[in-house]
């Protein structure tokens, strides 16, 4: 595993790539379980919209990142499901588009990173979004 690891071609984005950050709002699952009911809710979301890392080695997931003004940092990671497809499959270069609720990041985030891990962890290139995305 460990050789393996450190021979794999890393994940990267296309030359270019550029991460859009939107704000938005999305809607839970809510949770009906035996004496469990918690109702689906809307809440405020941001969503991440980036080409796929499919230069170089075979992305596995991604991991979103956010920083504030104060240096507070959350990390987010999503599965990359473009990257289980085959090279000419048509959803292997489709854009990724991820949405995450916003209490998941501190608030305030000014700064957003993404970076694309393969299998082993090993990380690529991240491409960056420096905004304000909410208040």
């Amino acid at each position: 595993f460990a050789a393996r690891a450190k021979s794999a071609k890393r994940a990267e984005f296309p030359a270019g790539a550029k991460l859009d950050v939107v704000r938005t709002s999305a809607k839970t699952r809510g949770v009906k379980r035996n004496d469990i009911n918690i109702e689906p809710e809307q809440k405020a979301a941001l969503r991440f919209e980036f080409p796929p890392a499919n230069a170089g080695g075979r992305v596995a997931e991604y991991e979103i990142s956010a920083v504030n003004s104060g240096g507070a940092e959350m990390r987010v990671r999503i599965c990359a499901t473009g990257g289980l497809y085959p090279k000419k499959h048509g959803k292997f270069s489709k854009k990724v588009v991820a949405t995450v609720f916003a209490d998941r990041f501190p608030v305030g985030a000014e700064s957003f990173r993404v970076t694309p891990l393969d299998s082993f962890g090993n990380a690529g290139s991240a491409i960056s979004c420096d905004c304000k995305a909410w208040g």
